[in-house]
């Protein structure tokens, strides 16, 4: 009897064991000082990207994007690049065909998902200027940053612009319905005999 009794613990908790192990383990939270590091690194390279952008050379611009398989740059809803170079390389082609392009964040948020990982996300302003003409953009830049091998690169960027017009919400209904009524049966008298 006490075989059986093992037996069947053995089978209930079995699966239940290997349930438990297939769960990933929870990420270790970053120390204090990790998380400085990880946010003053990771503003120096936003600093010096937005620093290379302006001067309109590729070049410098070219190691701060990822080069492997995982490279996505999107803007206004569009994967734009999936190789890092080119990303870059549309940079330099903007300013060696006379266009200025400028950027500029407002307030940053940086995340740092790991020592070497960092999400990013900040109010944008761009403007791009060719001849006398300039066209302007304002909206929303989020980005994921690696350090490999002691440089920073993006992995991930993506900039979005608010809506022309935004949706208008759904209103709640002016009245509800009421409940309906509850009636009670009616009483009845007990049949009588014949």
């Amino acid at each position: 009897m006490k075989s059986h009794i093992l037996g069947l613990r053995v089978i209930l908790v079995a699966p239940l064991l290997a349930m438990v192990a297939a769960c990933p383990a929870k990420a270790p939270e970053l120390a204090p000082h990790d998380k400085t590091v990880t946010i003053s690194e990771s503003n120096a390279f936003l600093d010096a990207w937005l620093a290379a952008r302006e001067d309109g050379d590729s070049e410098p611009l070219k190691p701060m994007y990822y080069a492997n398989t995982g490279f996505i740059w999107v803007e206004e809803g569009r994967t734009m690049y999936t190789v890092g170079e080119d990303a870059a390389a549309a940079l330099d082609f903007a300013s060696t065909g006379g266009y200025t392009p400028r950027l500029s964040f407002g307030p940053r948020e940086i995340t740092p998902l790991a020592p070497n990982v960092a999400a990013i996300s900040a109010d944008y302003t761009q403007s791009l200027s060719f001849g006398g003409l300039e066209v302007k953009t304002n909206g929303v830049f989020t980005g994921v940053i690696v350090n490999e091998e002691g440089q920073w690169k993006f992995v991930q960027g993506h900039f979005s612009a608010p809506p022309d017009e935004l949706p208008t919400p759904e209103t709640a209904p002016a009245t509800q319905a009421a409940p309906a009524p509850v009636t009670e049966p009616a009483a009845t008298e007990p049949a009588t005999p014949n």
